[in-house]
């Protein structure tokens, strides 16, 4: 049985039409103002559901590429440190090999000793440098002061200078599943089989300031401490640099997903203006319709049905 259409029927029909086509006019004229075509669930499911997951990838690199950023400027530090303390130590080894010459007066002696006590405090400060508010020498125990003084000699000179950090590198996160050696523990490179950076520049001061019939075999043996100490920095500049390259490529392959990721949600999200305007022309089209349509069907009178 078909069921009588009534007034109030196509009242209803006419005023659902109005509304739909008033909603889709109104969603192509914000899609055409804004140039995003979706930014909820209800404007295309599919599509939303695929933005969404293009955009918590990207928000995810962008977090590993800020990790990433934060850990390289820290390993650089350790580098441009390390490099500088090389540097210093071949100072002091130059000033060692001119220390043998045994024509040397002891006045010029005590001068080459003034510079090494120098570089001693120097290469001190750079074993105790910060960055973050962090030393970058003492491993995972992040705020203590890696190296300090234990004891000054009868001149008022460092006699002797102790690590207080910690043993443990610190660990420094990538990813959610990729972890990176960080804050170096400072002991293992300033010591090692009893070699001692810091006891190599003391010796070598000691010995040039002091005149004693050992000075040439106690400046050989300092030189021998330096030249082994260079060697153990230059391999962990190695160490440090190799991570920066590795952290260097992986930034470059995240920036290029982050792009790939950006790029798909962007066309996912973003108007098709040709698409966009002819749906506009034709939402308005069609409520300019329905509206007369409504106005034609509510003009009519009781009259005009039984005339």
């Amino acid at each position: 049985m078909t069921p009588r259409v009534t007034s109030q029927i196509v009242a209803h029909q006419l005023s659902s039409q109005i509304r739909r086509h008033s909603a889709n006019l109104h969603a192509y004229n914000k899609a055409v103002a804004s140039g995003i075509s979706i930014s909820k669930p209800s404007d295309d499911i599919s599509k939303f559901h695929m933005s969404l997951y293009h955009r918590i990838n990207y928000s995810r690199l962008s977090a590993s590429i800020e990790h990433i950023s934060f850990s390289s400027n820290i390993l650089n530090a350790i580098v441009n440190a390390l490099t500088n303390a090389n540097n210093l130590l071949t100072k002091a080894h130059l000033i060692a090999s001119s220390g043998i010459d045994a024509t040397l007066d002891q006045s010029t002696l005590a001068s080459m000793g003034e510079e090494v006590d120098m570089l001693l405090h120097n290469v001190l400060d750079i074993f105790n440098t910060d960055i973050y508010g962090s030393y970058i020498f003492s491993g995972d125990s992040l705020n203590i002061r890696p190296f300090s003084i234990a004891s000054y000699n009868t001149n008022g000179r460092i006699n002797s200078i102790v690590y207080t950090g910690s043993t443990n590198n610190s660990t420094g996160i990538i990813t959610h599943t990729q972890t990176i050696p960080l804050y170096l523990a400072g002991g293992t490179i300033e010591q090692s089989g009893g070699n001692s950076i810091f006891q190599a520049l003391i010796d070598l001061r000691d010995a040039l300031l002091t005149n004693s019939p050992q000075r040439t075999n106690a400046i050989t043996n300092a030189m021998h401490s330096i030249e082994v100490a260079r060697d153990r920095i230059s391999e962990y500049t190695g160490i440090v640099s190799s991570r920066l390259s590795v952290l260097r490529d992986l930034q470059e392959r995240f920036d290029a997903l982050r792009l790939e990721h950006k790029s798909i949600q962007s066309n996912l999200e973003s108007t098709d203006y040709a698409e966009a305007i002819v749906k506009l022309n034709e939402s308005q089209y069609l409520l300019q319709a329905s509206m007369a349509i409504t106005a034609r069907y509510y003009s009519y009178s009781f009259l005009d049905y039984i005339a």
